[in-house]
């Protein structure tokens, strides 16, 4: 599996793995959401660009040093835009202290560490019935692999 893959996975399972996380967790997974269905409150992980570190691709002869974008978007409802908001703020800190805490590695031998990337405000979309909204996270992390193989 490639290590970008391997990241992914390890972020849903320390996101989902957390005491107060107290909504669904998926990774590769945005679309087929649905409130009807019950899915809400959910987090999903999805991948952004995985750039290499050094300007010509490659740190030196032997790996490859590269900064993996996760996306994370963030899906709750409630019966007013104030509840659904302070559920995004909840379900936003507890992605934070998933991914960050010590050390800053999920747990895999090749990550070197994992920055706070920003966040988008919240976005209610003006026809959901019940009232829902969503926000997007970001987070970098660095890691290593080898120039021949990316497992």
């Amino acid at each position: 599996m490639h290590r970008a893959e391997q990241i992914i996975q390890a972020a849903t399972t320390a996101i989902a793995g957390q005491s107060d996380v107290a909504a669904a967790v998926f990774a590769h997974r945005t679309l087929s959401l649905s409130a009807a269905d019950q899915e809400l409150p959910a987090i999903c992980v999805n991948d952004g660009p995985d750039q290499p570190t050094a300007e010509n691709g490659y740190s030196n002869l032997a790996f490859v040093d590269s900064s993996l974008r996760l996306d994370i978007s963030i899906y709750a409802q409630g019966d007013t835009q104030q509840d659904v908001a302070t559920e995004l703020y909840r379900l936003r800190s507890v992605v934070h202290r998933a991914l960050l805490a010590d050390p800053r590695t999920l747990g895999l031998s090749f990550v070197m560490g994992i920055a706070y990337g920003g966040a988008d405000k919240p976005d209610y979309p003006p026809d959901g019935a019940p009232l829902a909204g969503s926000m997007d996270v970001s987070y970098s992390v660095m890691y290593r692999m080898d120039l021949t193989s990316p497992e």
